[in-house]
């Protein structure tokens, strides 16, 4: 992993470890910890792409999709 893809994946897990001390039961902070939990899972998935067999690659991209799909899905969702 090279120095910049650890910078952003603290960044991003502070970001993600915020939002789960502070969630509520609000659509708007589970949609934003979806999405954050997204962007965390697509990070590790970039820095093991390479060394991932295609089950697993299929699997990352199933669970990133899903993560952005239902937190997008919370952040419009009428109260």
């Amino acid at each position: 992993m090279s120095t910049l893809t650890i910078i952003i994946s603290l960044i991003i897990l502070a970001v993600y470890i915020f939002l789960l001390v502070t969630k509520q039961s609000n659509p708007k902070t589970n949609g934003m910890l979806m999405v954050v939990q997204g962007a965390l899972w697509t990070v590790i998935a970039v820095s093991n792409w390479a060394e991932n067999t295609v089950v697993n690659r299929s699997g990352y991209i199933i669970v990133i999709v899903l993560s952005f799909i239902c937190g997008i899905r919370e952040l419009i969702k009428q109260q």
